[in-house]
């Protein structure tokens, strides 16, 4: 059976209360049209299906209630002013449809309802190994009430279920102790994140993705898939405030995915050697390389003479350089994104029974409703990072404006060095000074992507000789490793396949579309990309990845290969990255891709991981708070991945009761959607639903600084900045009970000329320079996500062609499969 949301309502009594409609209500619905009630038990029936996809029961029989009672009724009626025999074909037709959908309901509905009354018993008690009950303890945070589990609770459960998977934070300073369980390491993940690396307020999922090392953030990205999260600190009460801040993120302002059930270790850490000190080890540190060969050794002679340690590193980034302002109460983070807010339990209070329901669709609108096993999103997201002035060369190139045609004194940005893109016969680039520029007043300049580090010293000044020439070593051996391995054959440059190396055709997909980027083809070469590497970055993986990466991109545009078996990077991002995503499965591309981009951008992220809260109101001052975040933001994180990818989108609360208002920014490396239950729709409904007012309620309230408690309130949500590359990311799969759904929706979107203009904040001083974008590369995906199938329809120089793993073809875009489209890659039209 599923594992159901805890109900909301105090006892069964209570819910039929709430459930039931009265006779007022009911009189007026029966006195509908035919049609119209064919369209309200039908769109009912959708949203208890809806409802019971996301595990909430209450809800579900709320909405199989109602169309029951109001089909049935309106059958009775009907039949007696109009028996069977006076009726026309199409009025039987009707009827017989209402019938089958109470029938339906009816069905399921006394199912689930014994379900629900198990339910309130076990809201209130559990019970132990013999099966006696036992209550419930809890830990009350700011006004929250929060599980609270012992350490044999845990241990017992992981005993008794070999099954199951839970995820263990563990939020006390690195000390030489943490938890270990032996008996199946798997079965208890550990996640490291000290309280000195997160602020105690503002905080979000995805600034707990951003503070962690990248071979970390996956725990994070997949803590939908764990039965039991559980948050330890040192002792319950001496962590109080670091505990709510870290549970009011994974559970209020969590927006991306779904927790199964939440917890705090009672008696923390202390209580856990008390019971189990055979289950307590030293730190384990990540191994280096999977493989032992010359790479190996090369990758660990590097770190040890450049004293790069591989322990992960948590800074202590949110210390601000200066005192906050005065705020009594700092204002909640802003949703990021909207999502479907439940009608019901959890996020609002539950409907009178005799509220409206909600206006329905017109008939050829209603479809069929899939079963139970709907689509839920649960994506994971790119951390949190920030824009650079030193890399306006390239970021968010529609916002600079060309000098003036009468100032012939006016600089232009300083220009890259001229790159080397290897083994193209007759397709030399001719240096930058030489290629003719558009001066024409008013219009918007596009520049090659480099990194203009005027106002600093390049990484290259900083990095030592013997660690430049180790990184171009690390890219000659990937390189010659690949090489070896492939098939050679002349072709076109960038007309090369890779090779499946089993199950690996999701980072092929990836990968093509990163190879064919253009705006990022010039940083990873091997002249220019070891001065893009922070080495002593010990958030990523110390330039390992951008070598690797490099080599590929070298052979790739090289023209002597027609496919490329990448077994070496696969084994390198394991090692480095994630061995999850490589271990010889099939798994998401949008996962992939978030966790390579990740590691590229911190393996070239020279920010100073200098953190900051924000304190923003919104409203007349949001143009300037805007300058601000990004001011600060540049303090935090700095890397061309980042000026090249990420979007910028601002979050405007207010408070219903008093009209208090905050604003938060957030940025990341796509912009990922959710899809309706439907046939078919287009990528503008989906953005206009994603940028739509949602109110917030319910165990949704916002925390409001000015009333001193929880309170209903509104969110706004919009774009900000745009970059150069725009990645939409259709959330097609949903984890849900145990494994992956796939929503298999028809979504049409734009060749040319996507406008994201309507969709900007209208305070947003990058409005009016945003340029439409058009598409050059789609991931698609067929079948499942456990055995399915990962191709990339790819611009390649002006051609498109179907990129199937090691098999190249042509292909026409109008004939992208509109059910298949997975995740969008639209670059600037300038």
């Amino acid at each position: 059976m599923p594992e159901w949301n805890r109900p909301k309502t105090e006892s069964f009594e209570a819910f039929k209360q709430i459930r039931d409609l009265d006779s007022s209500t009911l009189e007026n619905e029966f006195k509908r049209a035919p049609i119209d009630v064919l369209k309200r038990v039908t769109q009912m029936e959708s949203n208890a299906k809806e409802y019971l996809a996301k595990f909430d029961l209450e809800n579900g029989l709320i909405f199989y209630s109602r169309a029951m009672d109001i089909g049935l009724g309106f059958l009775r009626r009907a039949k007696m002013r109009k028996p069977e025999g006076q009726r026309t074909n199409s009025e039987n037709d009707i009827y017989k449809r209402i019938e089958k959908i109470v029938m339906d309901c009816l069905c399921d509905s006394e199912k689930l309802t014994s379900e629900l009354k198990k339910l309130y018993v076990q809201s209130t008690v559990i019970t132990d190994s013999n099966g006696a009950a036992t209550s419930i303890s809890f830990i009350n945070l700011q006004g929250k009430n929060y599980e609270l589990i012992s350490p044999r609770s845990i241990v017992k459960s992981l005993k008794e279920s070999g099954e199951l998977k839970y995820l263990l934070i563990d939020i006390r300073e690195p000390s030489g102790e943490q938890v270990r369980y032996e008996p199946n390491e798997n079965a208890l993940a550990i996640l490291n994140l000290p309280k000195s690396s997160f602020p105690t307020t503002g905080l979000t999922l995805k600034t707990c993705i951003s503070v962690l090392p990248s071979q970390d953030k996956h725990k994070l990205h997949r803590i939908s898939e764990f039965e039991m999260v559980i948050v330890m600190g040192r002792e319950t009460d001496d962590d109080r405030e670091s505990l709510n801040a870290i549970a009011t993120a994974l559970v209020v302002y969590n927006y991306t995915a779904k927790i199964q059930r939440f917890c705090i270790m009672d008696g923390g850490f202390n209580a856990w050697k008390k019971f189990y000190p055979p289950y307590v080890s030293g730190v384990k540190q990540r191994p280096s390389c999977v493989d032992n060969d010359d790479l190996s050794s090369l990758i660990r002679d590097f770190r040890k003479k450049a004293s790069i340690s591989e322990a992960p590193l948590y800074p202590d980034i949110f210390t601000p350089s200066k005192p906050p302002r005065d705020s009594p109460n700092p204002p909640a983070p802003a949703y990021n994104s909207p999502g479907d807010s439940p009608l019901i339990p959890s996020t609002s209070p539950l409907p009178p029974a005799s509220s409206t329901i909600p206006p329905l669709p017109t008939l050829t609108d209603v479809q069929p409703y899939p079963s139970i096993g709907g689509s839920i999103s649960s994506g994971p997201s790119l951390p949190n990072s920030s824009s650079s002035t030193a890399l306006s060369s390239i970021l968010y190139p529609t916002t600079i404006a060309p000098p003036s045609i009468g100032n012939q004194n006016a600089s232009l940005p300083s220009l890259p060095p001229v790159p080397r893109v290897p083994n193209v016969p007759g397709r030399e680039l001719k240096p930058l000074s030489q290629v003719p520029r558009p001066v024409t007043e008013g219009t918007a300049v596009a520049f090659i992507p480099s990194i203009n580090r005027s106002d600093k010293p390049s990484m290259r000044e900083m990095m030592t000789p013997q660690q430049r020439n180790g990184l171009i070593e690390m890219f000659k051996l990937v390189q010659a490793n690949t090489s070896s391995a492939s098939t050679r054959g002349g072709t076109r440059p960038g007309f090369t396949g890779l090779h499946n190396n089993g199950n690996t055709c999701f980072m092929n997909a990836t990968l093509q579309a990163l190879f064919h980027t253009n705006v990022v083809r010039r940083l990873f070469t091997q002249e220019n990309f070891p001065a893009a590497c922070n080495v002593s970055n010990k958030m990523g993986t110390n330039g390992v990845m951008v070598a690797a990466v490099s080599a590929l991109f070298d052979l790739m545009w090289g023209g002597q290969f027609r496919a490329l078996r990448i077994t070496r990077f696969i084994s390198l991002f394991s090692s480095e990255v994630n061995s999850t995503l490589a271990d010889g499965h099939q798994h998401d591309a949008h996962e992939f891709q978030t966790f390579l981009l990740d590691a590229l951008h911190e393996d070239t992220n020279v920010g100073l991981r200098k953190g900051f809260e924000q304190n923003y109101k919104g409203g007349a001052n949001i143009a300037a708070e805007g300058a601000d975040f990004e001011r600060k933001n540049k303090g935090f994180a700095d890397s061309p991945i980042q000026t090249v990818f990420y979007l910028q989108t601002i979050s405007e609360l207010t408070c219903e009761a008093c009209g208090e208002t905050s604003a938060t920014f957030e940025e990341s490396s796509c912009l990922s959607l959710e899809l309706p239950s439907s046939p078919s729709t287009f990528l503008s409904d989906s953005m206009g639903k994603h940028f739509s007012e949602v109110r917030l309620s319910g165990g949704e309230c916002w925390n409001c600084p000015r009333c001193r408690g929880a309170r209903p309130s509104r969110r706004n949500t919009r774009l900000w900045r745009l970059p150069p590359v725009m990645v939409i990311h259709l959330k097609r799969f949903a984890y849900r009970g145990g494994g992956y759904v796939k929503n298999e929706i028809d979504v049409s979107f734009p060749l040319e000329r996507l406008d994201l203009r309507p969709y900007f904040h209208p305070s947003s001083p990058h409005r009016s320079s945003t340029l439409p974008y058009q598409l050059y590369s789609v991931t698609n995906h067929t079948g499942s996500l456990s055995s399915g199938h990962y191709t990339s329809i790819t611009s390649i120089d002006g051609s498109w062609m179907k990129c199937d793993d090691e098999c190249l073809s042509s292909f026409d875009p109008r004939n992208i499969s509109p059910s298949g489209s997975y995740i969008l890659f639209y670059k600037n039209v300038n």
